[in-house]
């Protein structure tokens, strides 16, 4: 990921990134950092973070500045998208008398943006509108009158 920033004037301006107002920390002058500051002025993460110890979400933004005055860029929000591998909670094989209705759980993992649910029958999606026995209440599924094609 790279921020850009891009500064002109005499003497030539210094880039300073921050995030959430506080100096972020770049290679070279912290070569442990996983950041680097080009020598254009932008920001640019070598992998982006999300730990306890290290998170690169927030807020960030770059101060030119020399002897004559400082400019403030624009403010950037960095979110880090995911998912998780793991459902909260899937549907199983299930028996149902026929003409029961029948209802199937799901919850999608954790993740940002957080996850849709999508429910397919026989490898293809399945056409709420078309099918009216059938229907999504919240992340689960609902089969009304179930019957051995269902």
């Amino acid at each position: 990921m790279v921020g850009d920033a891009k500064a002109s004037g005499s003497p030539e301006p210094t880039i300073t990134w921050l995030k959430d107002g506080v100096k972020v920390s770049t290679a070279p002058d912290d070569p442990k950092s996983h950041r680097v500051l080009l020598p254009i002025g932008s920001l640019f993460f070598l992998r982006v973070e999300q730990t306890k110890r290290q998170d690169d979400t927030g807020t960030y933004w770059c101060v030119a500045s020399n002897e004559h005055g400082e400019a403030v860029s624009q403010k950037a929000q960095l979110d880090i998208a995911y998912l998780k591998n793991r459902f909260r909670d899937e549907p199983l094989d299930n028996y149902v008398v026929s003409g029961e209705d029948l209802s199937l759980p799901c919850v999608p993992p954790d993740g940002f943006p957080q996850p849709e649910v999508t429910w397919t029958k026989d490898g293809r999606r399945i056409d709420f509108d078309a099918e009216t026995r059938y229907s999504q209440v919240g992340d689960n599924l609902h089969i009304q009158s179930a019957m051995n094609l269902d």
